[in-house]
């Protein structure tokens, strides 16, 4: 009987500590219009030793975070460039390197905003390391500089096992790009080579892929705190010496602190070419308009 008593006791406690609907409805309520929609143009070309390169185009849509009035808009890398994972594992392999040639280019940037208007955008930052892109709407002279939302950027404390995070996303386009939730718990905390958090939904990962696509987009406390963004934790990824040996990328939340400070970067390069951070850059050219 004791035991009965402590076990509810121990439940009530824990459902009394649960965050309420009404908190997660106001921080979707709040965040959801900070979330855009992104599409690109990526040109891969690909060359073999003593064959002549290969070039393909496809077109990309993915989700964008604006983290402030002006448009700043950030993605992850490994979406807007998924050869810059293949570049990242060819780094440090002269060997490999020697034999293959990867490169890519992104053009006809397109950034969808919440009421359905599409404008241009321009990349302006890369930062590898975090699996981070930035992009800024690009506003011709004469032209009304469109109206953005960002999300609510306040950064929550150090999130702990088993914290309770609210992802907000969008659908695809095939889905009329409607907003979408996650719940997800903290399931493990990485510290090196920096923070990151591994969050999972009923001990099973968020999988890239489905109808509404989670990379690029923000998770929140129930008190409407910015966790940080999701990416692609990619260690040991360079230096891999075969696609065999290539770690699995997990998904993970980057902290926002670091969201933040990388932002700070992108802003600071808007007025110039693309710059690179982190590992050399998947094309030498700058993102056509």
């Amino acid at each position: 009987m004791r035991r009965f008593i402590l076990a509810l006791c121990i439940l009530c406690c824990g459902i009394v500590n649960l965050p309420a609907a009404d908190d997660w409805s106001a921080v979707l309520e709040k965040n959801t219009p900070g979330i855009v929609r992104v599409s690109a143009t990526v040109t891969v070309e690909r060359a073999y030793a003593g064959q002549a390169a290969q070039k393909n185009d496809s077109r990309l849509e993915l989700n964008g975070t604006v983290l402030d009035a002006n448009g700043l808009i950030a993605v992850s890398l490994v979406e807007i460039d998924p050869v810059s994972l293949y570049q990242e594992m060819l780094e440090n392999n002269a060997e490999i390197k020697s034999k293959v040639s990867v490169k890519s280019d992104i053009s006809d940037l397109k950034i969808w905003l919440p009421g359905g208007q599409e404008i241009p955008g321009r990349l302006v930052y890369r930062d590898a390391d975090l699996d981070l892109a930035f992009l800024v709407p690009v506003v011709k002279d004469g032209e009304t500089q469109p109206t953005f939302t960002p999300i609510s950027t306040t950064p929550s404390g150090e999130l702990k096992l088993l914290d309770s995070v609210l992802t907000v996303t969008r659908m695809a386009k095939a889905f009329q790009r409607t907003p979408a939730v996650y719940m997800s718990q903290v399931s493990s905390v990485l510290r090196k080579p920096r923070l990151l958090y591994v969050c999972m939904n009923e001990g099973k990962m968020l999988v890239q892929g489905s109808p509404g696509t989670f990379l690029g987009t923000p998770a929140f406390t129930a008190d409407g705190k910015f966790v940080g963004i999701w990416g692609m934790n990619k260690t040991g990824i360079n230096g891999a010496i075969s696609r065999q040996e290539m770690p699995q990328p997990i998904p993970v939340v980057l902290p926002a602190t670091q969201v933040m400070e990388s932002a700070k970067q992108a802003r600071s390069a808007k007025e110039k070419p693309v710059v690179e951070k982190g590992d050399k850059p998947t094309s030498g050219t700058k993102a056509k308009d």
